[in-house]
């Protein structure tokens, strides 16, 4: 698939989350590593999600994208955790019963996230799995455990008196396949060992303790090939959004404030301008503004500043927004004449779930931190990449110092040369009154 990358740590409010890793060519490893109680138990909350395994899952999507050639190469994923004790502990239940959108908000959307993720996943299930790591577990395509050693898969929350939030429900009700496997679980809070959900068709592998992370790798590499295509994640997303335990999740992001796109326009772009992004409205016009695009920090366009156009179709979020690069940037899949931008991970998997702070928070970056010269708008840079990387570093810093310093990038709307580029009406859901004139743009989101 290409070269393996460095370990990436991800962590926040002083702890460790988790580490992406590759442990072979085309096998992704997420190990979570979240301290409580002095061991790592990954217990569950919003930062764990929002800054850890959501951002792994986005970096591995997007160093995947990156290798695309004519397919996508083979690839998989592996969710494990350090330790011998614990996969995951489940919620820190105190948290996210004060976090008021935890559910709706952070959880729901990850275990859709997950359970459609463009590549086979595969559960290492390294020890204990209570709750939320039961259903974390399951949220993955494959289920690995350990035939000796802790590992027990339970629901324990009726032995505390508590209930099981929908969006833990729907995959439950999705994976355990009978009535009286359904009873044991939720309601006798059973544990089970993993050669017991073996027999019952829900565990997938059971091995030696010392063999687990080999068996997986193994798994990953045999069944990668089934994410070639590009459709594996979409076929996952649809089958999660029409199974009927799973509807009212992606629902929820289709009913009030969400329903109205005139109402989710005011509210991501509220949450925009109240981010730490710096934005200018054109006119006081919510549906085209302007935002200052910082390059990401360890990549080659640490430094520069991009003023980057954004215009919002009146069917957002149901149709992607347009977007493009104003100063000129030098970058396999941006155009440097029009600031087009060629955004494979966004043209394919565009959704109402996605809004503005990802596109600035992580698609743009992957971008710039994820080049594709396979797929080029910039032949020039594309090829230049590819022959002479230390010409091709050079002279993207030459156009950072002309075209990029900070001092020289603002949101004046007054730039009769800035406001000429062309932007792109192209969405992910193309509607009847589509013009097939329109002029090339930049970016489908």
């Amino acid at each position: 698939m290409g070269a393996k990358f460095e370990a990436i740590e991800y962590g926040g409010n002083g702890e460790h989350y988790c580490t992406l890793s590759m442990p072979s060519a085309s096998v992704y490893k997420i190990t979570m590593n979240r301290v409580s109680n002095g061991q790592p138990e990954n217990r569950i909350e919003r930062d764990f999600l929002d800054l850890g395994l959501s951002k792994a899952l986005d970096d591995a999507e997007a160093h995947w994208r990156s290798q695309r050639n004519s397919v996508y190469p083979a690839a998989s994923l592996i969710l494990t955790g350090s330790g011998l004790k614990f996969f995951s502990n489940g919620l820190v239940l105190d948290k996210a019963l004060d976090d008021k959108m935890f559910f709706a908000g952070v959880l729901d959307p990850f275990i859709l996230r997950l359970s459609s993720f463009p590549l086979p996943t595969i559960a290492a299930v390294n020890g204990h799995a209570f709750a939320m790591g039961f259903v974390l577990a399951l949220c993955c395509d494959y289920v690995i455990g350990k035939k000796n050693g802790r590992g027990w898969f339970c629901m324990n929350e009726n032995e505390f008196a508590s209930t099981i939030p929908p969006g833990m429900l729907s995959v439950l009700s999705r994976r355990l396949n009978n009535w009286k496997l359904i009873r044991e679980t939720i309601l006798d809070c059973k544990r089970w060992t993993p050669p017991q959900l073996h027999d019952k068709g829900i565990v997938d592998v059971v091995c030696a303790e010392e063999d687990l992370e080999r068996e997986a790798v193994a798994l990953g590499e045999s069944v990668g090939k089934y994410a070639q295509k590009g459709s594996y994640g979409l076929l996952k997303h649809n089958y999660c959004t029409l199974h009927d335990e799973y509807r009212w999740i992606y629902q929820a992001y289709l009913t009030p404030p969400y329903s109205s796109p005139r109402r989710r326009i005011e509210t991501d772009v509220f949450k925009l301008l109240m981010s730490e992004y710096e934005v200018s409205l054109n006119n006081d016009n919510m549906q085209e503004f302007f935002v200052r695009f910082h390059g990401p920090k360890e990549t080659l366009y640490q430094g520069g500043v991009w003023k980057v156009r954004v215009e919002l179709p009146d069917q957002y979020p149901y149709k992607s927004p347009s977007i493009g690069f104003l100063n000129r940037i030098f970058h396999p899949n941006i155009d440097e004449q029009s600031g087009s931008v060629c955004l494979d991970v966004i043209n394919q998997t565009w959704s109402p779930m996605f809004d503005l702070i990802n596109i600035f928070e992580v698609f743009l970056p992957q971008l710039l931190r994820y080049p594709n010269p396979a797929d080029p708008l910039n032949g020039e840079a594309a090829a230049l990449s590819m022959r002479d990387p230390k010409s091709y570093e050079t002279k993207i810093r030459e156009y950072i110092q002309r075209y990029a310093l900070p001092e020289n990038v603002t949101l004046d709307q007054d730039n009769e040369e800035e406001s000429d580029v062309e932007m792109s009406d192209q969405g992910s859901l193309p509607s009847d009154d589509d013009n097939d004139d329109q002029v090339p743009g930049s970016v489908d989101i």
